[in-house]
């Protein structure tokens, strides 16, 4: 029971980002591991053996926080050449933070057989091989078609009724990500447009697009 509760409480994030309690890493290892300040209900044996655990998952570095409004039972009594104080300086005034706005380009909004018009050894299959989670792309206008292009080589296209609402809005993109891959077949296109394919099955990405509001929207 306490291990299924413990599993409701931590999230992977990303590709490699994993959010969790102590008691839902035990017995896995990260590269990275950082660690949290505050909580603390005094210095029992328990909470040391607790907070050694979660030390203990670092193969490569590993950042422990301390708060200034909290006292750390445990940090004050490392030692050592191995370890690294760091300070953060005293913050000001914040810094404006930039608003954007995320869409999600789904398969709804893509021409799903564009690359399905290359034969396999093409730049365009290369290139789309190449994609991954977080792999950045542009939007760019080419006479009626909005491409996802990669160094200028379109891998992918907008349908048209993507077409129509993105026109006006390319000015405002600031970002574009992918966020997976989707592999299609040609038996899952139309049977009129099944001849067309060069190919039996080809690549499409899912992407996020990050877009600044207009002015004067909120």
């Amino acid at each position: 029971f306490e291990s299924l509760r413990e599993g409701r409480r931590e999230h992977t994030l990303g590709r490699g980002v994993f959010l969790g309690t102590v008691h839902s890493a035990k017995g896995r290892e990260f590269a990275h591991v950082l660690l949290p300040d505050g909580g603390w209900r005094g210095a029992s044996a328990d909470e040391r053996r607790l907070y050694y655990v979660a030390m203990t998952r670092a193969r490569e570095s590993l950042t422990l926080f301390e708060r200034d409004d909290a006292t750390n039972p445990f940090t004050p009594a490392l030692r050592g050449s191995f370890l690294l104080r760091v300070r953060p300086g005293r913050q000001h005034r914040a810094q404006p933070v930039e608003q954007v706005r995320y869409h999600l380009l789904g398969m709804e909004d893509l021409y799903l057989g564009f690359a399905a018009r290359y034969p396999a050894g093409h730049p365009v299959h290369q290139g789309l091989r190449r994609l991954g989670p977080g792999s950045r792309l542009e939007l760019r206008l080419r006479q009626d078609r909005i491409l996802l292009c990669d160094q200028g080589l379109a891998l992918a296209a907008l349908s048209r009724r993507a077409v129509e609402r993105w026109r006006p809005r390319l000015e405002n993109v600031c970002e574009v990500r992918v966020l997976a891959m989707v592999r299609r077949t040609a038996a899952e296109g139309d049977p009129d447009y099944r001849d067309r394919c060069r190919l039996e099955s080809w690549e499409v990405p899912v992407v996020e697009v990050l877009v600044r509001p207009e002015s004067g929207s909120r």
